[in-house]
């Protein structure tokens, strides 16, 4: 059996994330200080930023979801999901109230929302189902080695001096690149033919939805639910950066600190997509 290489879609989608995780892990290790530091802020305001942001990508997540199995849709999704992001970031670096932080927050997760779910289905439709494990591996990988990037950068800029408003805005530059090269991904995709269409005898057309014999019902709602239980539980992860100030870490370290946990996660993703595609989900 011939080693398959991954599609140029995955690649493509993963430095699409690679980018925009630079961009976006430039602010979020430096969010804690920002508020409650420059902003005057309390641990509160923390728990909302985290809580409004995470709910409303969850709940378009839902919608998407729905819309990303209907033609037509999963291009504008994914584009008006990264554009809205890069957009919207660097305007938190003007906010003088916790609340305008929180705002910002909140569009830029909505945008979050709008292209996960698309992006994962043309993720799942560009890949053989052999390749499904190390392609969905390969962009978390991709996704946290941008993280951790970002949050080196934050680091080293400000512990040069750099003001936190100031690296806030330059994270557009990275953003910039990942919509460029999105857009760039996207017109280099082939657009499915005769999605919801047979053919004249009757017979099904070309379709590129994934064969409903691949994964039996119970078999995907178990996981999913214990899923969503484990991300309605966790702790706010801004809480545990803020946590971190609090015990007299200095706030130009903290996003060093953070670039370490994307450094496990990095390094972790690819070999469990291989271990996927050999073993099965099962064993993971």
């Amino acid at each position: 059996m011939t080693d398959q290489k991954l599609p140029a879609t995955v690649k493509g989608l993963s430095l699409v994330s690679f980018f925009n995780d630079i961009a976006s892990e430039m602010i979020y290790p430096l969010l804690p200080a920002f508020l409650t530091g420059t902003l005057g802020a309390s641990a509160v305001s923390l728990g909302a930023l985290d809580g409004a942001a995470d709910l409303t990508s969850a709940g378009l997540k839902w919608i998407t979801g729905y819309l990303a199995d209907r033609p037509g849709w999963r291009r504008p999704l994914i584009l008006v999901g990264y554009g809205t992001a890069v957009l919207v970031r660097p305007l938190i670096a003007v906010a003088n109230a916790a609340w305008q932080v929180i705002g910002f927050r909140v569009i830029d997760r909505v945008g979050k929302g709008l292209r996960t779910a698309p992006r994962d289905a043309m993720l799942a439709e560009s890949t053989p189902p052999a390749l499904l494990g190390r392609a969905f591996g390969f962009h978390s990988a991709a996704d946290h080695l941008g993280a951790m990037l970002g949050s080196l950068v934050a680091w080293y800029v400000v512990s040069q001096g750099v003001a936190v408003r100031t690296v806030i805005g330059w994270s557009a530059a990275p953003g910039i690149l990942a919509v460029v090269v999105l857009a760039v991904v996207l017109k280099g995709t082939q657009r499915p033919r005769d999605e919801k269409r047979g053919t004249r005898d009757g017979s099904p057309g070309e379709s590129v939805s994934r064969p409903s014999s691949l994964v039996s019902r119970p078999a995907v709602t178990t996981p999913i639910v214990l899923l969503a239980l484990l991300t309605l539980f966790r702790l706010p992860e801004t809480l545990l950066l803020f946590r971190l100030q609090q015990l007299g870490v200095p706030i130009a370290v903290i996003p060093l600190a953070w670039a370490g946990l994307h450094v496990v996660r990095s390094s972790a993703s690819y070999p469990a997509g291989r271990l996927n595609d050999r073993f099965g989900p099962d064993l993971l």
